[in-house]
């Protein structure tokens, strides 16, 4: 299957138009603070956004009436988000909660709508996490996964999957590209295991769209951010990111997180 998109964009730099393979058509609306307010894809109900006063966005609701999907966000003090809820229907679905250390990195993250609270710790080096374990409401901490780190930030090279004593079971390669985005993981024996594909603002692309029938399972993806998979949202340390619409959810300087220069950076 053949992929293909078309970007539209106002003056102020704003994406008011993607058409998807011709005829796949999303339009996108905005205030007067450049904040994404509405979104609206042919055959699919329509999505508001909605803020608090510090410029953070708080909702996301699809549909209207008693069957909408509401997803809502939370934020610390330095508006890192720090919760997530979806409900549907008024039924809850997902609530999960972020706990991010001052450099940015992730400390943990908490599914608080399990019926035993189950919580993912991360270890990190001061730059990157360095290892994950898992914990079942205030039982043990168990080992879960290590990471083969390369030079420089965000450029893990392999996963180490762990037993439950630390002992390495099992080794993925990451087979990143030129922005360090992992689209191809390899086994051990250097096979080919699974693999995605992204538009260039990190969309993942339906499995339909290219052969390998395999997507990628890791929490890493486009740049090597951390893909939050239960809101469709990305971990960029100190802004969280939505590679559907290509921006933050938060009120900031235009590129500043790119020094202004989106061509070389993320």
């Amino acid at each position: 299957m053949r992929y293909t998109a078309e970007y539209h964009y106002d003056p102020a730099g704003n994406r008011t138009k993607k058409i998807v393979n011709g005829s796949g058509v999303t339009l996108y609306a905005y205030n007067a603070l450049n904040q994404l307010t509405g979104e609206q894809t042919s055959g699919q109900e329509p999505i508001a956004y909605g803020y608090d006063a510090n410029g953070n966005q708080t909702s996301r609701t699809q549909g209207q009436g008693p069957t909408a999907k509401v997803e809502t966000f939370g934020y610390d003090f330095a508006y890192r988000i720090s919760s997530y809820t979806r409900a549907v229907g008024g039924v809850p679905e997902a609530a999960w909660l972020y706990r991010t250390a001052a450099s940015g990195e992730r400390l943990a993250k908490i599914d608080a709508l399990a019926s035993t609270m189950e919580t993912e710790w991360y270890m990190s080096d001061g730059a990157d996490v360095c290892a994950d374990y898992a914990q079942t409401g205030d039982g043990p901490l168990v080992p879960k996964a290590a990471y083969v780190q390369g030079l420089g930030i965000d450029s893990k090279l392999a996963r180490l999957t762990l037993d439950a004593a630390g002992l390495v079971i099992d080794t993925n390669w990451f087979a990143p590209d030129a922005l360090g985005s992992v689209h191809q993981i390899l086994g051990s024996d250097g096979a080919l295991l699974s693999m995605d594909l992204t538009t260039a603002w990190g969309e993942r692309l339906p499995a339909s769209t290219f052969s390998f029938p395999s997507a990628t399972n890791s929490r890493y993806g486009y740049t090597q951010r951390e893909d939050d998979s239960e809101s469709g949202l990305m971990h960029f340390r100190a802004r969280s990111y939505d590679p559907r619409w290509g921006g933050s959810g938060r009120l900031s300087r235009r590129y500043a997180s790119a020094r202004l220069n989106t061509t070389a950076m993320s």
